[in-house]
């Protein structure tokens, strides 16, 4: 969570601009939350070694790994906007506190 002297729509500029960098696109969006994904959350060594034991073992892991997600919530609080981001694993929390941290 951080607070920042920034409105909730330069936020929302923000953030979209961090994010599409990253690869990530805009899934949802309201006046109070953005939701990004994009990608999958997938171990590639153990991808690599299904894809060598057989092509349908290493496309079936694939096809259900969970997509990243990245959820941003925005509330404004005496003046500021307090920004809150929440990943739906390591590397999408990384990449929320990344843009926390860019603010």
């Amino acid at each position: 969570m951080k607070r920042v002297n920034h409105s909730v729509s330069e936020v929302h500029e923000k953030a979209v601009a961090f994010f599409s960098s990253l690869n990530y696109n805009v899934s949802s969006s309201t006046d109070n939350m953005l939701v990004f994904s994009g990608g999958k959350d997938l171990n590639w060594i153990i991808f690599i070694i299904l894809l060598c034991l057989g092509i349908l073992l290493g496309l079936v892991y694939y096809l259900l790994a969970k997509e990243k997600t990245v959820t941003l919530t925005f509330k404004t609080q005496k003046g500021k906007t307090i920004v809150n981001a929440v990943g739906s694993c390591e590397e999408a929390r990384k990449d929320g506190q990344k843009f926390l941290d860019s603010l």
